[in-house]
């Protein structure tokens, strides 16, 4: 009889448990649920305030319009107007359009695509937008669909860089280490790899180590004290 009694009362501790799991991950569920139900909300109210300066003729929000439909964000995904918006913002000179378009003609890994990436990266790369001319970049060093020019290429990852792109930092930190299209600076080299990783000067990073091992401490010194304040302007 004990034994039953033990059963039953094993049996009524497990279902309680099971029940009180059932509550807590419906409790989950419902949090989740609203917090998704307020971003839908955010990203249809940013919606359609960007649809109304888009009629407005504002490119800015034109392509962010465009955006929206090709990714169904704030609205229902509608991949015809979605593209044409965005080709509209792109062939009126919006920079972010163009870069985008690079990108997306890129992703097609064919020649047709490459050369429309080309087009729009040269486009946007020439109103100074910084994504684009590091992809330009990336093109000229490895001599992807364009001639080879190491020269060239760190043209653009400079432009880039000092906009703030950490990948064209890095690049260009590489090209200052090999000498590639640039005299060989270590100091150079090291002072773009600083600025790429804020945070890691003294948690012995390997990217930033392994520079530092080849500088003398007061030159280490200079360079970081010189970091520091490229990094403040922006701050």
């Amino acid at each position: 009889m004990m034994k039953i009694y033990i059963i039953i009362l094993i049996t009524l501790i497990l279902t309680g448990f099971a029940f009180a799991e059932t509550a807590y991950s419906a409790e989950q569920l419902l949090a989740i649920k609203a917090t998704e139900d307020q971003i839908a909300q955010q990203e249809k109210e940013q919606f359609d305030a960007w649809k109304i300066k888009a009629e407005k003729g504002d490119l800015a929000a034109t392509f962010m319009v465009g955006i929206a439909y090709l990714y169904g964000q704030g609205t229902d995904v509608n991949l015809s107007e979605g593209d044409n918006l965005v080709r509209d913002a792109a062939d009126k000179g919006y920079p972010e359009a163009q870069n985008w378009l690079g990108d997306f003609y890129a992703d097609f890994g064919t020649k047709e695509g490459y050369a429309k990436a080309l087009e729009w990266w040269n486009k946007a790369a020439a109103q100074g937008e910084a994504h684009a001319q590091f992809s330009l970049g990336q093109c000229y060093e490895h001599g992807a669909i364009i001639t080879q020019d190491y020269k060239t290429a760190i043209s653009y990852y400079r432009a880039s860089a000092e906009q703030g792109i950490t990948d064209a930092m890095f690049a260009l930190s590489t090209c200052y280490l090999e000498g590639k299209g640039v005299k060989k600076d270590v100091k150079e080299a090291y002072f773009w790899m600083l600025v790429n990783f804020p945070d890691s000067w003294d948690e012995g990073y390997a990217s930033i180590e392994s520079i530092a091992e080849q500088l003398k401490p007061a030159d280490i010194k200079k360079v970081r004290a010189r970091a520091q304040k490229w990094l403040d302007k922006d701050s």
